[in-house]
């Protein structure tokens, strides 16, 4: 009639052929989660960008100085933006800062990066970037200054200076209000 060994849990078998099943899945999500991570990095430090160079374009209207946004890759163990007056010889390595400044340890999974004459990404140099006028809000020049994955160098997130002052985030994709970084 009925019998009650038949139905006393899972066999070892059975939990065996689940583990590895579990184990496959997992091994393939993981890669694609450090990509998803990575990716929320580089468009949280946009968005800290953005405001940090809205900010300099304020201290210059604030201070009634040309204030200058400035590159340095020089520093142990971080690379920075910072913000001075024109003329100003002040690094990320000063021990005092009279403007803001924008640390992003060298660890982290992606570069600064900007946009050539020809739109290609390139590498970003030492020293002044742009530095915006104190009377009108006017940037000194175009400018685009990104961060670039490491591990895909086609996620990229940043922000676009315009040389009538306009700060716009943008990004690889064209959504969200954002406007594409390579383009025009």
């Amino acid at each position: 009639m009925y019998d009650r060994k038949r139905n006393q849990g899972i066999t070892l078998l059975e939990l065996l052929f689940t583990v590895a099943i579990v184990g496959i899945v997992l091994a393939a999500a993981v890669p694609s989660f450090e990509t998803v991570v990575v990716n929320n990095q580089i468009k949280a430090k946009s968005e800290e960008l953005f405001r940090f160079v809205r900010l300099a374009k304020y201290e210059a209207v604030k201070r009634n100085k040309n204030v200058e946004v400035y590159y340095d890759s020089t520093s142990p163990g971080y690379y920075c933006l910072g913000m001075r007056g024109v003329g100003e010889n002040t690094t990320c390595d000063n021990k005092t800062h009279t403007y803001s400044l924008f640390k992003i340890n060298d660890d982290i999974k992606f570069k600064v990066k900007t946009v050539d004459g020809q739109g290609n990404v390139a590498d970003i140099s030492n020293g002044a970037l742009f530095s915006f006028s104190p009377q009108t809000g006017k940037s000194s020049t175009n400018k685009r200054v990104l961060f670039q994955s490491n591990s895909d160098t086609k996620v990229i997130s940043g922000i676009r200076v315009t040389n009538i002052g306009l700060i716009n985030p943008c990004s690889d994709q064209a959504w969200g209000g954002k406007m594409l970084c390579t383009s025009g």
